[in-house]
């Protein structure tokens, strides 16, 4: 049985490390780092964030979250806009631009998912997607939490 934990794990471990490798190159196709695409990933998911929110949800520092979203202003993929009701409040949220870039960098994704999944049946991938959505809400447990 612990065998057969250290083998998921090394497996686990392989997969990240290609899913990642894959989705880095598309990155390397644009002006654009990883962490930048991440970060407009997380915009385009919740709408919109301010910087600690950016900082604290993907463990980059505060100052690095400042720097790249400063450059993705720079870039014209998000703009940054003041709270109506608490000036203090700044939110950071994609362009039309930066909508329109992420949702290119969804599909090239979702063509790398294609290709790694294309030896799976319909059943195995049925499975997979079950496991995956188990595995996600077990996020609340690494976050010290009962459940997200």
């Amino acid at each position: 049985m612990i065998e057969n934990h250290r083998s998921l794990n090394l497996e686990m471990n392989e997969i990240f490390m290609l899913f990642g490798k894959q989705f880095s190159k598309i990155s390397l196709q644009s002006d654009l780092s990883p962490a930048k695409h991440w970060f407009m990933y997380y915009l385009f998911r919740k709408g919109k964030a301010t910087v600690n929110d950016l900082s604290i949800e993907t463990c980059v520092t505060s100052g690095a979250t400042s720097l790249a979203i400063k450059g993705l202003e720079q870039g014209g993929y998000v703009e940054r806009i003041r709270d109506k009701t608490d000036r203090r409040v700044v939110w950071v949220s994609l362009t039309q631009k930066g909508i329109e870039c992420i949702e290119k960098t969804i599909q090239k994704r979702a063509e790398i998912c294609k290709q790694l999944l294309q030896n799976l049946t319909e059943t195995e991938k049925e499975i997979f997607l079950l496991i995956m959505k188990k595995m996600l809400n077990n996020q609340g447990i690494l976050n010290g939490k009962e459940n997200s």
